[in-house]
């Protein structure tokens, strides 16, 4: 894609964004045609936001690559919900919700020539806790699914994030059960595992990757 049709796709869905609705997906024109011209996108997109008052990026999103698709997105400072806080404006836009294990730094992991090693990593990370990601996607629903360039783009349909309670991160094992209650119904348990194995293993991937770019 060319640095016009990038823009313009990022204006389209920063559009979309400022107007906290769902809508059109992307002119043909203007569609990613492959995972990289997703990418460059989405960081328009991040590089336009950072640039407002509270739009900068609080986290990240990330999961292990799969052949080439890249399972990485921006948290933005204004999807930080506290699990204390009023959520209420939230609810209306839910599509729906994924548990998580939310690593938030205690040190700064400033970008070098040298790769991080794990162990470096592991004493960066403060407290481990639970979350849940609030999904939901700018482009309203369409006849056929969007292409995987085209949603990463989008930040992978990433709109919120609610930071829970610190968790012993004791959940390393390949299963563990999951509780959930919702008001008003019975608590429903569930086997439960991790899509990466060792949650850990997506942020060793992610600070190599962002690091290397």
């Amino acid at each position: 894609m060319t640095d016009d049709a990038i823009k313009a796709a990022a204006e389209h869905l920063l559009a979309l964004r400022r107007a906290a609705t769902s809508g059109a997906r992307l002119p043909p024109l203007l569609r990613p045609d492959s995972v990289e011209a997703g990418w460059r996108i989405q960081q328009r997109v991040t590089a336009s936001l950072a640039a407002q008052p509270g739009g900068g990026v609080a986290g990240w999103k990330c999961g292990l690559p799969d052949g080439d698709k890249l399972f990485v997105a921006p948290i933005y400072v204004d999807g930080m919900i506290d699990a204390d806080a009023d959520a209420e404006a939230e609810r209306a836009r839910i599509e729906r919700v994924e548990p998580e294990f939310a690593f938030l730094l205690a040190s700064d992991l400033p970008a070098r020539d040298a790769p991080y090693s794990i162990h470096e990593i592991d004493r960066a990370i403060g407290n481990t806790h639970l979350a849940l990601e609030v999904l939901g996607s700018r482009v309203a629903k369409t006849e056929e699914p969007l292409a995987f360039a085209e949603l990463l783009a989008d930040g992978l349909m990433q709109r919120a994030m609610v930071l829970g309670p610190v968790a012993s991160e004791t959940r390393r094992e390949p299963t563990f059960q999951l509780q959930i209650e919702i008001d008003g119904q019975p608590p429903e348990v569930r086997e439960a595992r991790h899509p990466n194995g060792d949650p850990r293993q997506p942020l060793y991937w992610l600070v190599e990757f962002l690091r290397a770019r």
